[in-house]
């Protein structure tokens, strides 16, 4: 699809809007879309726009797959009462502002005319397309999870705003994985993994978990927080989605380990949760057919994205 085709089909709509400016206008937002750098784009049809305080009384939540790193929104203005008549802007009549929601740091956005997919297209009338980056390239591996997106009619000065979110299910933790009965020798860097494994051992074993950011041991003065209190002490490097997490267990394989295995977060540190084993639990895993396991979700107390980790258990 030609640049030329939306621009056309842009200006002949804007040049009858002249005495409609004066009108109660709005600005509508939908998700067109969504792809990688890898080139893999799915292109939404039948768009459906939505434009807060005016056809939904909620706050607006966009949700795109967790992999994702580009989105694309559809923007459009109206005059009068409904989404049948529209006002014809070009891209530059739009100004944008994304942002990380929970830092506020800048994601990267442009917009531009609808030279991308015809499944955006309706008879005489082209949106403008603004293109979100959830990372800034494939060499960086954290991507933005939640962002906020104001786009403003430079005409008008109406807004709308809405949070671009990334699924948060099946992404990977950062994890550090301790034997009690073989603390000498523990691990003193996290993994980042989708699914955990821990040993366990018949003196119990123990987990830190991190949604957000490497954890590595450290000396008290540099450290974040301890595990055990005064004992272990830890940096966390938080990652740019880093907030505080409520940490639960959504799923157990076997119910003779529901009482064996606990999760909560480490004491006045809430970005990090800590999975715990009692020894009770080995001689119950150890009668499995094969290794436990549980779901550990954390949900952003900022947020509220959710997102869940596999651990296994083996003895």
């Amino acid at each position: 699809m030609s640049t030329s085709t939306s621009s056309t089909s842009t200006s002949s709509s804007s040049s009858s809007s002249v005495d409609k400016e004066a009108f109660v206008q709005g600005v509508g937002i939908a998700l067109g879309g969504y792809g990688t750098f890898a080139g893999d784009f799915t292109y939404l049809s039948s768009p459906s726009y939505k434009e807060p305080g005016f056809d939904v009384m909620f706050p607006l939540r966009l949700s795109v797959p967790a992999s994702m790193d580009i989105v694309f929104l559809l923007i459009r203005s109206r005059y009068g009462g409904t989404f049948d008549n529209l006002l014809g802007r070009s891209y530059q009549d739009y100004t944008i502002e994304v942002t990380n929601t929970l830092t506020g740091e800048p994601v990267y956005s442009v917009l531009s005319p609808n030279n991308i997919s015809d499944n955006w297209e309706t008879p005489g009338w082209s949106p403008v397309v603004a293109n979100l980056r959830t990372r800034p390239d494939a060499d960086v591996t954290v991507r933005h999870q939640d962002m906020k997106v104001v786009v403003t009619d430079n005409k008008s000065d109406e807004f709308v705003s809405c949070r671009v979110i990334l699924g948060g299910e099946s992404q990977p933790f950062y994890i550090i994985a301790i034997n009690k009965s073989n603390f000498a020798n523990r691990a003193k860097y996290s993994s980042y993994v989708s699914n955990g494994y821990i040993q366990v051992n018949p003196k119990g074993s123990y987990a830190i978990l991190s949604p957000s950011g490497n954890v590595f041991e450290t000396t008290q003065s540099n450290s974040n927080f301890s595990y055990p209190l005064n004992k272990t002490y830890y940096k966390h490097q938080p990652g740019r989605n880093d907030e505080d997490y409520a940490f639960t267990i959504t799923e157990y394989s076997d119910s003779s380990i529901e009482n064996t295995v606990t999760v909560r977060n480490v004491g006045n540190y809430g970005s990090i949760g800590i999975v715990d084993i009692d020894s009770f639990a080995y001689d119950q895993i150890k009668e499995l057919d094969s290794p436990g396991y549980v779901d550990v979700r954390s949900t952003g107390r900022s947020s509220g994205i959710s997102r869940t980790m596999r651990i296994y258990l083996a003895a």
